[in-house]
């Protein structure tokens, strides 16, 4: 069998992340029965976001020739999520945070305006599989809208960038559905409050046995 097809359309999606908080603080105490909790210094938030992609274009390309096919997707969205500030454990080292978005404070968290870029790669033939993708996604602070805002002594902006990637090889095992896979994923994070601006990389390698069904 040779040939092609594809698709254009509308995307819209919703993500979460959340890593393990290594504080007490960070996720509770989420009633808002103050403006300010009193927190440590520097605080110790760890990476986390919730984002809603509003709505985008998404293009998917599929062909085939035989034993060998590859399929190819795209899409961007525009976004409003809650987002983690990378930079805020290492402004807090050095400043005093009192005064900040009451989230940001609170919890180490604020409400932000982005866009995610995003694309991937899958080609097969036969028993092999290739796979691989990457995902950008930019995140902006909502500014003048807390809800204690005429309490908020800095209003100040926040940006925090996240790029993620990943490859796969995988291999049906002959006379069953079951496959074995090798896989890398990396995710870069950046951020940045005022003059202290922050980065990190992580590195995943792992490899597990499926079942097709």
């Amino acid at each position: 069998m040779r040939g092609s097809e594809s698709w254009l359309g509308a995307v819209t999606a919703w993500d979460f992340f959340q890593k393990k908080p290594v504080a007490a603080y960070d996720g509770n105490d989420l009633g808002m029965t103050e403006r300010w909790f009193e927190r440590e210094r520097p605080t110790r938030y760890t990476d986390k976001f919730s984002t809603l992609h509003l709505i985008g274009p998404a293009f998917d390309w599929t062909g085939y020739a035989g034993r060998f096919s590859a399929r190819v997707g795209v899409d961007a969205t525009i976004d409003f999520g809650m987002v983690n500030s990378l930079a805020y454990n290492d402004y807090t080292a050095l400043h005093d945070p009192w005064g900040v978005k009451t989230t940001l404070h609170n919890w180490g968290y604020y409400y932000s305006l982005g866009y995610t870029l995003g694309g991937r790669l899958d080609v097969r033939r036969g028993a092999v599989r290739v796979e691989a993708g990457a995902r950008y996604q930019r995140f902006r602070s909502i500014q003048g809208l807390d809800r204690f805002q005429d309490q908020v002594l800095d209003d100040s902006l926040l940006r925090d960038s996240r790029f993620t990637y990943h490859a796969g090889l995988a291999l049906a095992l002959p006379r069953s559905p079951l496959f074995l896979s090798l896989s890398l994923e990396g995710i870069d994070r950046w951020g940045r409050f005022h003059e202290v601006s922050r980065k990190n990389r992580e590195l995943r390698f792992f490899f597990k046995l499926g079942l097709t069904l």
